[in-house]
């Protein structure tokens, strides 16, 4: 079977992008051309990825683009990269292939370890602790009541912020009527 080369246009509301698009997949040698019809869908990207076999080119006008987030970018060029597929971008100027570039699949498993790693830092940065009990509501009211410790004391000794400790004391206050 001879490689193939295929296209695929983005979706935009502007028609002459969505022409200038077409212009340019036509001028580097597209064969078949996918038309993504829907914003925010990628009913299309997904027949044109399926079609793909060993050797065929993709061709886009962007690489970022072709997908809705950084993440899934990394993976589906990992995995066509790994699957000998070139991903040509006619506006970046940037070919993708694992034949050539064996430092840019290097790359992007580089990136996609990367991007796992900031997300791990930000959610345990983000991860709320479970919220305070009603014995520990309890405790915590007369704890500050007899001014045995300050509400910062507090609020790190059961690992929340000050801020959830006062939303906790006012709804202690209004349930308990104090």
């Amino acid at each position: 079977m001879n490689n193939r080369t295929f296209g695929y246009i983005y979706h935009v509301d502007c028609v002459h992008s969505r022409n200038y698009q077409r212009k340019s997949l036509i001028e580097a040698g597209c064969e078949i051309i996918y038309e993504e019809k829907n914003m925010f869908q990628s009913i299309e990207l997904n027949k044109c990825i399926n079609e793909l076999n060993n050797g065929d080119k993709l061709i886009t006008l962007r690489v970022n683009k072709l997908f809705s987030n950084r993440k899934m970018m990394l993976d589906w060029l990992i995995e066509l990269t790994k699957r000998n597929i070139t991903i040509i971008s006619v506006a970046d100027a940037l070919t993708l292939s694992s034949e050539k570039n064996s430092s840019t699949l290097r790359l992007c498993l580089a990136l996609k370890k990367l991007h796992e790693q900031r997300k791990k830092k930000h959610k345990l940065k983000t991860c709320r602790p479970c919220r305070l009990t009603e014995q520990q509501t309890t405790f915590i009211y007369q704890s500050l009541q007899r001014k045995e410790a300050s509400l910062t004391e507090l609020a790190q000794r059961y690992q929340v912020s000050r801020t959830t400790l006062y939303t906790a004391l006012k709804r202690f206050k209004m349930e308990s009527g104090k």
